[in-house]
């Protein structure tokens, strides 16, 4: 059976996320609340939040609970690099690179003891597939981050070959696992 490439899982994976938006609401819920408990995320002063899009596992409960306790920041796209950025508050944040709401400040963040990313489809290796553009493969690669951790719904698992340049995150929290 021949194995499908990255750009046709993105596009399944999408889809079934769209399709499945009912239910992403109550998961969301439940997966965050899975991060919250975790020691990782306990024991974590200084960590790095996506802020998710309408079908992606929502953080902004996330962001909201994390700002009463951690040091917050949130990536910002400026050409082909990206940037964590910290925030106090979520109205810091405005629409940006690719719609994608981001701090209007540069002031780029550095050294996090956790850093939370999005998922589009993910393997059983705890590699993923993101929007294409390696954004957060070379942040990763080029930052000193203790912990990465991937959020994601279970129906984006998929079995796919990664590349050489994508990096593994330690560990992708779903719904139906931890």
């Amino acid at each position: 059976m021949k194995q499908l490439d990255k750009k046709d899982i993105r596009k399944m994976a999408i889809r079934k996320r769209k399709d499945s938006f009912a239910f992403s609401l109550s998961y969301s819920k439940e997966i965050i609340d899975k991060l919250l408990s975790d020691p990782i995320y306990l024991s974590s002063k200084k960590i790095s939040i996506y802020v998710s899009l309408k079908e992606e596992v929502d953080t902004f409960y996330l962001i909201e609970k994390a700002l009463q306790d951690k040091e917050v920041c949130v990536p910002k796209v400026t050409g082909n690099t990206m940037v964590m950025v910290r925030i106090h508050a979520l109205d810091e944040l405005k629409p940006g690179a690719f719609n994608v709401l981001e701090p209007e400040s540069i002031n780029d963040s550095d050294d996090f003891d956790l850093m939370i990313v999005p998922v589009i489809a993910y393997n059983s290796r705890n590699f993923r597939i993101g929007y294409g553009k390696g954004y957060y493969d070379r942040y990763i690669q080029s930052h000193h981050i203790h912990y990465c951790v991937g959020l994601a719904f279970s129906c984006q698992a998929y079995d796919f070959k990664e590349d050489t340049f994508d990096q593994p995150l330690d560990k992708i929290i779903t719904e139906a696992s931890m």
